[in-house]
């Protein structure tokens, strides 16, 4: 899948869309629309962990919740992000160069840019998401799944792998957006596939992981009792933010084994390999199936 092609394609349509726009219609409408969105979106989040988090409420109300609360900020800091720009970019106004024409085109590039960016943030946060979900399902007791009926990796996360192998990209998107960054996703993901001991020791034994595994730092993760509490819960997102996930993902004895693993395949290797195919199998064969032959007389 060329998921990043079609990143740029659409990067470089909405830049230059854009910009062809303020430079002909003018920039102003755009911009009081990007501080709005910018004003909800923040002060969405803001509602969340400060006051919507700790509700005994679900967590998709929660979420509705912060969208609803997110929306009334974005129509306040929109109505007064228009009065305030009409009047610096009008005819007479200190900005009035920038309103259109070629200082418009200039002007849009910040909007261009910074919705590329919260496109990008958003595919990562939701890819991430649905991926732990994935293993999720796979350390949920009683549940297995054979080659015929295996869940795929979920499109949004082969989307957010795509995007992150663009040069420079990862690395940015590190910077600006903590949720999904490869480490704490990946110390997240162990932590929720050690659920299901046939897959704990799976990983434990592998070489790739056994290094993890056998570091104190996600030892401590496996006993500590706050984070096996939200593990247990499958609150993903809360184990994402966890201080102490992020501690230990900034180990530097486990760092470097974090951070270029690809967690998804691994478990897909293992969990679709010959061997734990058959065992799955086998558990599926009646005690008659199993039984050795009577002797013959």
């Amino acid at each position: 899948m060329y998921a990043e092609h079609f990143f740029l394609i659409f990067a470089i349509v909405l830049v230059v869309g854009l910009g062809i726009h303020a430079w002909k219609n003018g920039v102003v409408g755009m911009l009081w629309g990007l501080v709005g969105a910018v004003g909800g979106i923040a002060g969405g989040m803001a509602l969340y962990y400060f006051l919507i988090a700790g509700l005994g409420i679900s967590f998709g109300a929660k979420l509705a919740l912060a969208f609803l609360g997110g929306m009334i900020i974005y129509l306040i800091v929109r109505f007064t992000a228009k009065a305030l720009l009409m009047t610096l970019f009008e005819p007479e106004g200190p900005l009035s160069f920038f309103a259109d024409g070629f200082g418009g085109f200039l002007v849009s590039l910040v909007p261009s840019v910074l919705t590329v960016t919260l496109l990008a943030m958003g595919l990562r946060i939701g890819g991430t998401l649905t991926d732990l979900r994935r293993f999720e399902l796979f350390s949920t007791p009683g549940r297995d799944f054979l080659a015929k009926n295996y869940p795929e990796q979920p499109l949004a996360a082969q989307w957010r792998d795509g995007i992150e192998s663009l040069p420079m990209v990862r690395d940015g998107l590190d910077i600006v957006e903590p949720i999904g960054r490869p480490a704490e996703r990946n110390l997240v993901g162990l932590l929720i596939l050690s659920k299901k001991p046939g897959i704990k020791r799976h990983f434990a034994d592998n070489p790739v992981t056994k290094p993890i595994y056998d570091s104190s730092a996600f030892q401590n993760l496996l006993v500590d009792e706050e984070i096996q509490k939200l593990n247990q819960k499958g609150d993903r997102l809360a184990l994402l933010q966890h201080s102490k996930i992020r501690k230990a993902a900034l180990d530097l004895s486990l760092r470097p084994h974090l951070i270029d693993l690809d967690l998804a395949q691994r478990t897909d290797d293992f969990l679709l390999s010959p061997s734990w195919q058959e065992l799955l199998k086998s558990y599926e064969r009646s005690p008659e199936d199993l039984a050795e032959p009577p002797p013959q007389q």
